[in-house]
């Protein structure tokens, strides 16, 4: 007898570029291959990204589904009939009749594509099937606990989502802190599983001199989301620093992100600065990732988990520069040793050195030897990101919360 196929429905806050979004069009495209059928609800469409969202609808053509919304004319028709009915009646008979629509909505996506379960991404996502698809349906459910954990106060609501749950994921250990904190009786179909990716076709990677790189320079990079405490500006300083300093004409840097008022202030206040390159936005990162020497990700993003950044590095054979927050050492390590060099040391404020990261640059850059060691550990540190492994590790889990639905 053959291997069940599943007919997935995944809930997301919205299709921005962010790693939580990327791994998981990463892995709706290995659950397609392997035979089952992913579908997608978001509920915040108005912050999609255009183009990242294109790219969702060419792989999942029809599958795509959007949280209920009311025509704005009908609603406020809708309010004023509310304001008739209840003088009548004390009734809101609008309200009535918007709750049985919204209910049918959810309930045809579930049983018209016969969804054998729901796994939710990111915290939004996780209560809004919580608060309104189990409201209206019920169904196994699976939630995949990000970085947005860490910064979630509220013990109760996580209490109450766990009773709701069958099963879940979490990306790295400490982002079971708040479960444990709040005393939450966690499902027995629970594991950590890091964001992953498939190995990437080198045929893809961006061209150097697209960019104005020439074949021998030494390229350091970064693709990271836009803001400031992925640590954007520590990388420049440091490959400025090291620049100066040593007066080198071929070490160059590559800064990849969405542009938004911080990618586009940096790219203004270092305009000078021919061997800082900007490029913009990466809709597939390991395209630019393929041209780099070395990856960077000075990152002091206080809900760090398991950065994709990192992950695509490794997968392209790109040694890493990075500190060592959330999962990243272990992501790094293969066999007791470091793909690249991780960095603990902050300022005062908490803000990775810039000296102690200029240092490793020009280690990387000087020390032939050093740096083939590194890049030689890339692709045993990747081999645990393997999306192949990964969508195994989630059909494990998805089975055993089926079971965990049906028994109880």
């Amino acid at each position: 007898m053959g291997i069940k196929k599943l007919n997935v429905l995944h809930v997301i806050n919205s299709l921005e570029i962010g790693g939580a979004e990327t791994f998981l069009l990463r892995l709706i495209t290995q659950q397609k291959k392997e035979g089952h059928t992913p579908f997608l609800l978001v509920i915040n469409p108005q912050n999609n990204d255009a183009r990242f969202e294109e790219k969702w609808k060419k792989e999942l053509p029809g599958r795509i589904f959007y949280k209920w919304s009311e025509n704005k004319l009908v609603k406020v028709i809708g309010e004023r009939v509310n304001g008739v009915s209840y003088r009548v009646s004390r009734q809101k008979v609008y309200d009535k009749y918007n709750e049985r629509r919204r209910k049918a909505y959810y309930n045809g996506i579930i049983s018209d594509n016969k969804i054998d379960l729901v796994n939710s991404h990111l915290l939004g996502a996780d209560f809004f099937v919580l608060d309104v698809l189990k409201k209206y349906v019920n169904f196994p459910f699976v939630i995949t606990s990000q970085g947005c954990y860490n910064d979630y106060k509220n013990e109760d609501r996580v209490v109450e989502l766990v009773k709701e749950i069958n099963g879940m994921t979490y990306v790295a250990t400490k982002n079971l802190n708040i479960f444990n904190k709040a005393g939450a009786n966690l499902p027995k179909a629970k594991k950590l599983v890091y964001n992953g990716l498939p190995l990437p076709d080198k045929s893809t990677f961006k061209k150097r001199s697209e960019f104005g790189l020439k074949a021998e320079d030494f390229v350091f990079g970064q693709v990271t989301r836009s803001i400031e405490t992925k640590g954007m500006e520590v990388s420049i300083k440091a490959v400025i620093d090291t620049v100066e300093k040593h007066k080198l004409d071929d070490l160059k840097l590559v800064i990849v992100g969405p542009e938004n008022g911080y990618y586009i202030n940096l790219k203004e206040k270092y305009k000078a600065y021919e061997y800082i390159i900007f490029p913009g936005v990466a809709i597939t990162p390991t395209e630019f990732v393929g041209m780099f020497n070395v990856g960077m990700l000075p990152s002091y993003f206080p809900s760090e988990s398991c950065p994709s950044t990192i992950v695509e590095y490794l997968s392209c054979e790109v040694p890493v520069i990075s500190s060592g927050v959330g999962e990243i050492k272990s992501m790094v390590s293969n066999e007791g040793k470091y793909a690249g060099i991780v960095i603990d040391s902050i300022d005062e404020d908490g803000v990775p050195l810039v000296s102690e990261y200029a240092k490793a640059v020009f280690n990387m850059y000087s020390d032939s030897k050093l740096y083939e060691s590194y890049k030689s550990l890339t692709l045993g540190a990747y081999r645990k990101f393997s999306i192949d492994l990964l969508e195994k590790e989630y059909f494990d889990i998805y089975q055993k919360s089926i079971q965990d639905y049906l028994n109880d």
